[in-house]
């Protein structure tokens, strides 16, 4: 901090203080003092008569940074000797024992206030080299503040100066100074600022952490009204999330009111409520270490660059690079996504030059002489970090190295040499003042090193072997006067009683602490701590599984470990955090790979694999190679192990995984594998009837649909009268679905290509029944889908969009890429009939991401589906193309269900290329026959319909009047109805004879082909 004397000039005994020019002067010439001196020396004078506590001039003039009292001993010496005073006999500095500093001098002014408040922060460390990525900074500043919202990420490795950077910048955006944002006026507007800090916790982590920080720090400290006010209206939600900005009776009563809100949901409000705060001013939001964010953050992060329209936001977020967190890769993702579409930018922090240490040097000790090759020096050990340089600089002139000479106006080096001496980088630093420490003091801070980065007193408390209030007491101690925590707030009542929580100031204190300990103490703490959290939490510790599995690997105890690391992924799969999960188990089967083969290690290898099964899927797709890494081992130990309950649940699987990479034929065989092992250890029959479901899905895309849907239907019946339990005897997930909505899915499918639509309706109504009712978000996005489907089939967009929509929304919120590129596709596809560009951009995006997670089947169907959207928008190029590829996939795979449909819109392709009516006439008589062949009506009136458009003669509207007949008692489809319109106005006396259509395209954009449309009874 920088203390404001308002005076012109401050007189005690023989010197004068200049405040302005920040001058002190003795009766024969100008008194040196280091910058930090100086500021101890204002802040006494400000205070002149009173007692200043040593913790209040630590805070005060070194507010942004944790230095020992030596520092300050330091200080008050160099003023002592700038003064030339005796600290036994003072005349200006009086030392109270354990109290502080009392400037005892008379002092005049010109102006009597001296004052501390309102004053400018300055750091410890000064900024330089920076100056390219303030100007970057305030660059965006000036855009978010002309409404385009703004998000830029700093990044760079451990004390390279990220806040510092930030920091510096919002100096001045917060007090309204830099460069005018109002030419004319010469006025600079002050804007608000929300700063909130990511700490890094074990397992799925507290969702919006720092926003709530961030959000609650701008209400409690500079805006509480404007602040509630907001939130009342867009988020009251989170309103009572957030401590302090109401009063408790108030908090319960709107807690009363508000029903249960989605994560989905609350991201949305607070997203708004953000915007919200932004309309009148500036919102600069400030989320320091994102590698240590909660994923919830980095969605709402996501979702705030993203959203459309003005905003008057700058987020700005600091990223450690190289850091091993959980959070790593989903923010890497999340900012490659966003760079990737110019939405936001990336500073990233290099080392200081040599010339920046220089200048370095040269502001923290202004109007000093500097001594040759010290910037050259501290360059070489530190390697220019910047945090580095300031610590080694500071240690240095604790130890003596560096001093002061005010009467020679210079830096001294002591004849010593610097290499040798001086610790080469932070480690060392923080080593010398951990040892410089109290015994119990440093066995406190070394025991919450182990613990983590945040931690309880209860914990340590049990881990030392002593009572909470005295830990409380080293820790507020360790807190207050030496800055290695910092005290945490526990707003969650419903935690068990675990007592005080802190926090490490930084991470590279925990680091280091960690590091130097013994590993035959470090590991009998880690488990010390695991068994009283697990004792603390009780029948709760499953929540903090994750945290228990880490202290317990690390402290040998590998049984435990895996145990519940197992359980940490369970509870993550509950939540729908699947990567998560993924992690966790890997963790635990990592532990096994280590141990001795034995047949308790095989049989936990296979508990953890059947678990790490359906998350996998759920995270990475159905085709996804972690899927069937995961079941191929599965299996092998299933049968090393005589499992026959497990194999069934592998097979079931890997049947699944190669049907949906369209590996149809090794599909087939996993297929009957299931179906052989299941008849082979007798399991009940309508247990074995639902086991067929893959062999149907199979069957239904090689063709044989009349076979595939008599399968379903049996499943169907059989799971009315014993259903397959979703969690089976040993309490591992036999399905990632809920079985009930896959098997109605797939009666649907296999009943609507047949024509039986009312039955495919009522299959569809089913299946999204029972999602809705479990809401399990997988099978909600399952069924949704295939209820998308099913309206697009049937012709109508909106309803196809709002499934779709919601399928979307489900599949992003919970991390379903499978899901969601169908739920484009299909949303694309009914877009594509209104607005043809929109919905093809749509629906390739749809595509491409399902096609990333390795899925295959049902490509011949998407490439139709495209081709369709093509012709929409009468790019014959691309549906020619798209339909080339189709056909291809279905010879060379077998899926043949869908080519149909490919032949037809080949033959409307042909048509608008000009090709010849009997050609065409081929090519769709060419689908009719495949039709048949399958069993397909849908797709034979489809063809139908459009070789009656083309001919128009009576043979051919025989054949549509019969096909029709078919669906005499079913609901009208779109090609249904018009089918049935066609052939009641051709049936009108003098009747004109329609356009020919080909393809599923509006007929705003039909091409006019009268010439083919004239009446050829003659063939006939």
């Amino acid at each position: 901090m920088v203390v404001v004397l308002s005076s012109d000039e401050v007189r005690f005994g023989s010197f004068r203080l200049d405040p302005r020019k920040r001058l002190l002067i003795g009766e024969e010439s100008t008194v040196a003092l280091r910058p930090k001196t100086l500021e101890v020396l204002l802040l006494l004078l400000s205070r002149a008569g009173q007692v200043v506590s040593k913790q209040e001039i630590l805070a005060t003039v070194w507010a942004d940074t944790t230095v020992s009292e030596y520092v300050l001993t330091t200080c008050i010496s160099e003023l002592r000797t700038a003064l030339g005073e005796d600290r036994k006999q003072p005349r200006y500095l009086k030392t109270l024992h354990r109290g502080g500093y009392q400037f005892i001098a008379a002092v005049e002014s010109t102006t009597q206030t001296i004052s501390g408040a309102d004053r400018p922060t300055s750091a410890s460390t000064p900024v330089v080299g920076r100056e390219n990525e303030l100007q970057q900074l305030d660059g965006a500043r000036r855009r978010a503040l002309s409404g385009q919202r703004q998000i830029v990420f700093i990044t760079g490795e451990m004390g390279i100066g990220k806040t510092t950077l930030a920091d510096e910048f919002l100096r001045s955006s917060v007090r309204g100074m830099g460069p005018p944002d109002d030419a004319a006026t010469g006025q600079r507007t002050a804007d608000l600022v929300a700063r909130g800090q990511c700490v890094e916790q074990f397992g799925a982590g507290e969702p919006y952490m720092p926003m709530l920080e961030a959000i609650g720090r701008l209400g409690r400290e500079l805006e509480a009204p404007f602040v509630v006010d907001v939130l009342r209206r867009h988020a009251p939600a989170w309103l009572i999330q957030i401590p302090g900005l109401l009063p408790p009776e108030q908090r319960a009563e709107l807690r009363r009111e508000l029903p249960a809100e989605t994560q989905e949901h609350m991201l949305r409000l607070i997203a708004a409520a953000i915007e919200a705060l932004s309309e009148q001013r500036l919102l600069i939001l400030l989320l320091e270490d994102l590698h240590f964010s909660d994923h919830a953050t980095l969605e709402l992060v996501s979702a705030l660059a993203l959203r459309r329209g003005p905003a008057r936001l700058l987020i700005i977020g600091t990223f450690r690079s190289a850091e091993n967190c959980i959070a790593t890769s989903t923010f890497q993702s999340l900012k490659q996504q966003l760079m990737l579409h110019r939405q936001c930018e990336e500073i990233v922090l290099e080392p200081l030059s040599r010339a920046a240490v220089d200048a370095y040097l040269s502001k923290r000790f202004a109007g000093l002489a500097l001594p040759s090759g010290l910037a050259a020096t501290l360059h070489s050990r530190t390697e220019g970090n910047p945090l580095f340089v300031a610590r080694l600089v500071d240690q240095l002139l604790e130890d003596g190295m560096l001093e002061v000479d005010p009467q020679a106006g210079k830096l001294q080096l002591a004849a010593a040499d610097i290499a040798r001496h001086v610790p080469r980088d932070l480690r060392a630093l923080i080593e010398q003042r951990t040892d410089s420490l109290a015994a119990v003091e440093r066995e406190v801070l070394e025991t919450a090193s182990v613990a983590g980065m945040q931690f309880w007193s209860s914990t340590l408390a049990a881990a030392i072997g002593s009572g909470r209030e005295e830990v409380e007491r080293l820790c507020s101690q360790l807190s207050r006067r030496h800055g290695f925590l910092v005290a945490g707030e526990n707003t969650d009542a419903s935690l068990p009683d675990l007592g005080a929580r802190y926090v490490f100031n930084h991470a590279f204190y925990q680091q280091v602490l960690y590091e130097r300990m013994e590993v035959t103490r470090r590991q009998r703490l880690h488990r010390e701590i695991g068994s009283a959290l697990r004792q603390s939490w009780g029948g709760r510790a499953t929540e903090i599984a994750g945290e228990l599995a880490f202290h317990f690997e690390r402290g040998g105890d590998i049984a435990n470990a895996i145990d519940f690391y197992d359980k940490a992924a369970v509870a993550a799969a509950g939540h729908a955090a699947n990567r998560e999960a993924v992690g966790y188990l890997d963790r635990g089967l990592a532990l096994l790979d280590g141990m001795e083969d034995s047949p308790t290690r095989r049989s936990r290898q296979l508990d953890l694999l059947t678990t790490r099964g359906p998350a996998a899927l759920a995270a990475f797709g159905y085709a996804a190679v972690e899927v069937l890494d995961t079941y191929q081992r599965a299996l092998a130990l299933a049968r090393q192990h005589d499992d026959p309950v497990r194999q069934v649940s592998s097979l079931l699987a890997l049947a699944i995984w190669h049907q949906t990479r369209a590996n149809l034929a090794i599909g087939e065989q996993f297929a009957l594998e299931l179906i052989d092992v299941a008849e082979r250890i007798q399991l009940p029959p309508p247990f074995i009837a639902q086991l067929r479901n893959p062999l149907s899905q199979i069957r239904l895309y090689q063709g044989a649909v009349e076979e595939a849907l008599s399968m379903a239907d049996a499943a169907v019946a059989a799971i009315e009268i014993l259903p397959i339990p979703t969690i089976p005897l040993d309490s591992r997930p036999a399905l990632w679905a809920e079985p009930r909505v896959l098997l109605h899915c797939q009666r649907a499918a296999a009943s609507f290509a047949l024509g039986r639509i009312t039955q495919a309706a009522k299959a569809i109504e089913l299946a999204l029944a029972v999602a809705h009712e479990l809401q399990h978000p997988f099978s909600l996005a399952y069924a949704l889908c295939w209820a998308a489907l099913y309206e697009d089939t049937m012709g109508r967009a909106e309803p196809t969009i709002h499934l779709a929509r919601q399928a979307i929304d489900i599949a992003q919120t919970y991390d379903f890429p499978f899901w969601e590129g169908i739920g484009k596709i299909f949303c694309g596809h009914a877009i594509a009939w209104s607005d043809p560009q929109r919905g093809r951009a749509m629906l390739h995006e749809g595509i491409e991401l399902w096609r990333g997670t390795g899925a295959r089947l049902a490509n011949t169907e998407h490439l139709n589906l495209a081709a369709d959207a093509s012709l929409s928008a009468n790019d014959v190029g691309a549906a020619r193309s798209a339909l080339d590829e189709a056909h291809t996939h279905a010879l060379q795979t077998g899926e043949v269900v869908f080519l149909p449909e490919t032949i037809r819109l080949q033959a409307e392709c042909r048509r608008r290329a000009g090709a010849a009516i009997d050609e065409v006439e081929a090519t769709l008589r060419q689908a009719i026959a495949v039709s048949r062949q399958h069993g397909t009506k849908l797709w034979e009136l489809h063809s139908t319909l459009a070789l009656h458009r083309l001919l128009n003669t009576a043979g051919s509207r025989a054949e549509l009047t019969a096909i029709c007949s078919a669906f005499d008692n079913e609901p009208d489809a779109r090609e249904v109805a018009e089918a049935r319109a066609l052939l009641a106005e051709q049936s009108q006396p003098h009747a004109s004879p329609s356009a020919p259509r080909v393809g599923r395209v509006p007929r705003a954009v039909q091409c006019d082909a009268a010439d083919h449309g004239k009446n050829r009874d003659d063939r006939q």
